[in-house]
């Protein structure tokens, strides 16, 4: 019995460091599965900004806004596509997953950018055509008093 009693302690302390271990390596794990549904739901955020750029760059041009206006918004899309991301370096990675989320938020800003193209073309085309109108009412005018 004094034997067993003797060996107590090196079997609770044997115990408290398994456990630690297993919360350990838990813990790990956890922080893993963590980082990779942060990182897919990073590239998901990605792939939707650019199908939204992408549909929102069509509509643009589809609705008669000039090549010349959409191409620097375009090409600064491809540049932000082009640029690589930071690899994971640490099993939690921050800037990883960072970086992922500014390229879509930079995306989606881009697709703004693009609505915004469109309105000012917009708003230059009406006050052409007021400016075209009122220089026809003029000569409308004069041609009537001549």
């Amino acid at each position: 019995m004094i034997a067993f009693s003797g060996l107590r302690p090196v079997v609770v302390v044997t115990q408290v460091v398994l456990t630690f271990g297993a919360a350990q390596l838990a813990g790990v794990a956890a922080a893993g599965h963590y980082q990779q549904d942060q990182v897919n739901t990073a590239e998901a955020s990605i792939a939707s900004a650019d199908q939204a750029f992408d549909a929102q760059a069509q509509r643009v041009m589809a609705d008669g806004t000039p090549q010349a206006s959409v191409d620097p918004v375009v090409a600064m899309h491809k540049r932000l596509q082009a640029d690589a991301v930071p690899s994971s370096n640490f099993f939690i990675d921050r800037l990883r997953i960072d970086a992922l989320n500014k390229r879509a938020a930079d995306t989606q800003a881009l697709t703004r950018q693009l609505a915004a193209t469109e309105t000012q073309v917009e708003v230059t085309f009406h006050q052409q055509l007021q400016a075209a109108i009122k220089a026809l009412r003029d000569q409308v005018d004069a041609a009537k008093a001549a």
